[in-house]
């Protein structure tokens, strides 16, 4: 609904998905934008947002909101530098941060690999 409500008003005709894969929402939306990478040519936007819930919905969820609001762009285009590998889902502990954060975390570390988890998947990142 943001990215539609934001290309109306500002009267973009540029392609846009919003993707909602509860706690994996991330994951798909990194999907997504690299399939989008590899129609266009790119670059691609990927934004990624979350929020607490409003009152109204907020008992209609079992995962609760976040500690705190928080949003992050990326601009992805060809010859990126990060491979992305499917471990075997694992049973384990909830994770402590949405897997966006836990991305980036990862991602300006400068470490070489680091792992997200979401939805019982998890899923290993390597730089090139």
């Amino acid at each position: 609904a943001a990215a539609g409500s934001l290309t109306i008003l500002a009267k973009c005709r540029a392609p846009h998905v919003s993707i909602a894969a509860g706690e994996e929402t991330f994951s798909m939306a990194l999907l997504e934008a690299f399939a989008a990478l590899s129609e266009s040519g790119g670059p691609v936007l990927l934004t990624a947002f979350e929020n607490a819930m409003p009152p109204l919905l907020g008992g209609s969820f079992a995962a609760p909101g976040p500690a705190w609001p928080w949003a992050a762009a990326l601009v992805l285009e060809r010859g990126g530098q990060l491979e992305a590998e499917p471990l075997a889902a694992e049973p384990a502990a909830a994770p402590q941060l949405d897997e966006a954060l836990q991305f980036l975390r990862g991602f300006c570390s400068g470490a070489p690999r680091f792992e997200t988890v979401a939805g019982g998947r998890r899923w290993r990142w390597s730089r090139r």
